[in-house]
C-alpha cells in the first residue's frame, strides 16, 4: 500500500512540476506532507481500533 502512495505522491508531483502558477507549488516541502501523511494514517488506523 505504501509503494502505491508514494507512486501516486511521485505522479501528482510531476505533473504539477511544470505549472508555476499552480496552488500546490505553495505546499510545503516533501518531508513535512510525509509527516502530514503519516499522522493522518496514525489517526485513522486508531480511529478504527475505537470503533471497534
Amino acid at each position: 500500500m505504501t509503494r502505491t502512495k508514494d507512486k501516486i505522491r511521485k505522479d501528482i508531483g510531476a505533473e504539477f512540476k511544470d505549472k508555476d502558477s499552480n496552488i500546490l507549488a505553495e505546499q510545503p516541502p516533501n518531508a513535512d506532507i510525509e509527516k502530514i501523511m503519516l499522522f493522518e494514517e496514525i489517526r485513522d488506523l486508531l480511529a478504527a481500533l475505537v470503533a471497534k
